[in-house]
């Protein structure tokens, strides 16, 4: 909610992405707000839906989504492309160009594996088509991003999955997300070659504070002697965006 609050005086539309299926209090506040709120997620739904203009979500029981459910990003993408149909048949486009969403492949094949939803479907159609929009390397921010994390040429989904993806979650977890962002953004090489060095040492500092708490609750199983039904292992010095990790 206080998100909301911040939001609402510059804006009249807000738009979730990968959250909003169970943010109720958030949602209804939005709404006090004056807010239309367009939730674009993936996650399970709550038994009633939540207070929105409109709550797009594949795991909604009447969803008709062909395939393999999207992540959010697909769902994003998809809300674009139905945005454009809409604005095209109003006329929206007579007299100036339509925003070429294909463009935008290679950012949604990037958050489709990193988001590990089945590679089938519709997603297999994302994947396959952004992989191409990596290849040709339209991105200034992908771009440098690419050759910094070393990916194979061409391109491939392990690169997204295993090269790109724990770099760009690594400022999340440790740091602030914004500097992710900043890189997929840039259009500015140098600025982007900063950028992705502060992602590469925030990854290799991740690593590093992964490494040294699973090692503490390795240790912490092995005193126990026999293994309990569940395993409940606790530091409060563990870095809080690791200890998902730790647990896989």
């Amino acid at each position: 909610p206080s998100m909301v609050e911040t939001l609402a005086p510059d804006a009249d539309v807000l738009i979730t992405v990968d959250c909003g299926a169970t943010a109720f209090d958030a949602l209804e506040r939005a709404q006090e707000l004056g807010l239309d709120v367009i939730v674009c997620d993936h996650h399970t739904v709550a038994d009633t839906v939540p207070p929105a203009v409109a709550v797009i979500n594949p795991k909604r029981p009447e969803s008709t989504y062909p395939g393999a459910e999207p992540a959010a990003v697909g769902v994003a993408w998809n809300l674009a492309a139905w945005t454009r149909k809409h604005l095209r048949d109003r006329g929206f486009f007579q007299g100036r160009a339509e925003p070429d969403l294909a463009e935008l492949l290679d950012f949604v094949a990037l958050g489709t594996v990193c988001d590990m939803v089945p590679l089938s479907g519709a997603n297999r159609t994302f994947v396959r088509h952004g992989l191409r929009q990596l290849d040709k390397g339209l991105s200034v921010g992908l771009r440098v991003f690419k050759a910094g994390a070393k990916c194979n040429d061409p391109i491939d989904a392990s690169d997204l999955g295993f090269r790109l993806g724990p770099r760009i979650n690594a400022a999340g977890r440790l740091a602030d997300a914004q500097t992710a962002l900043d890189l997929l953004l840039s259009d500015d090489e140098a600025e982007a070659q900063r950028l992705f060095e502060v992602l590469d040492d925030l990854n290799k500092e991740r690593r590093e504070t992964q490494r040294a708490a699973t090692l503490e609750a390795e240790n912490m199983v092995r005193a126990a002697g026999q293994l309990p039904d569940a395993i409940v292992a606790y530091n409060p010095n563990w870095h809080p965006g690791v200890v998902g990790l730790v647990a896989s």
